[in-house]
């Protein structure tokens, strides 16, 4: 969904563009017809000292006058089509497919299914996680949805195992079992993570435009 949403971004952006520079050529072409050529034509009728002036200026008054009505007419017709499916796509997504209940409701179409087994049935994971992120009262706790968040939290423990080991260790006295322990799992997992590093590891630019300004953390909600 994110990748599908970011990748309509630039088609979106033309179709923009288009539309306002549909509209600006109906609006010039609108006010050169009322400012330009109705002015010239009534001040020909008017100053003419025939008794029967010409009627080519009143007739392009009239032809120009015709095309600015069709050509605003079509542009309005063609933003009602446009704007009639938009408004009723956007009252369904906001009221009946993103909410608590229609995430669970639609899960089959939002693919939010367990591939493994032969019904696909809903996957609760995914549908909490999407719930999480999409639905309007969604906390935003993406680690909590996925039963992350206890797994995760070893920061706490960590500095208390630290300590715990700084105090061993002033004290002279260490299990040689549970030292070789400490060494093979810090081999083992060493790499996995950082306590506390002085230089963040930068982004990868492949993977930043899919954040989305997205975090671990959910933000604070009233």
């Amino acid at each position: 969904l994110v990748e599908g949403a970011a990748e309509s971004a630039a088609a979106l952006k033309r179709d923009e563009d288009t539309r306002h520079a549909a509209f600006q050529l109906t609006c010039a072409f609108c006010f050169i017809h009322a400012a330009g050529i109705s002015v010239v034509a009534v001040n020909y009728a008017r100053r003419s000292k025939a008794k029967y002036p010409s009627g080519g200026p009143s007739t392009a008054t009239w032809c120009c006058g015709f095309c600015s009505l069709v050509l605003s007419l079509a542009f309005a017709g063609m933003m009602l089509m446009v704007a009639v499916p938009l408004s009723d796509a956007c009252w369904f997504w906001r009221h009946d497919l993103l909410t608590h209940a229609g995430i669970q409701d639609y899960h089959r179409q939002l693919g939010l299914v367990d591939p493994t087994t032969p019904q696909r049935d809903m996957d609760p994971l995914a549908v909490g996680a999407f719930r999480s992120c999409f639905a309007g009262n969604g906390s935003g706790d993406l680690l909590g949805a996925l039963g992350l968040r206890g797994k995760l939290d070893f920061q706490e423990r960590f500095e208390a195992l630290f300590i715990e080991l700084e105090d061993k260790s002033d004290s002279r006295t260490v299990d040689t079992a549970k030292f070789e322990l400490l060494v093979s799992r810090a081999q083992s997992f060493g790499g996995l993570f950082l306590l506390d590093p002085e230089d963040s590891l930068p982004l990868e630019p492949s993977s930043a435009e899919r954040m989305l300004g997205s975090s671990l953390e959910p933000d604070d909600r009233e």
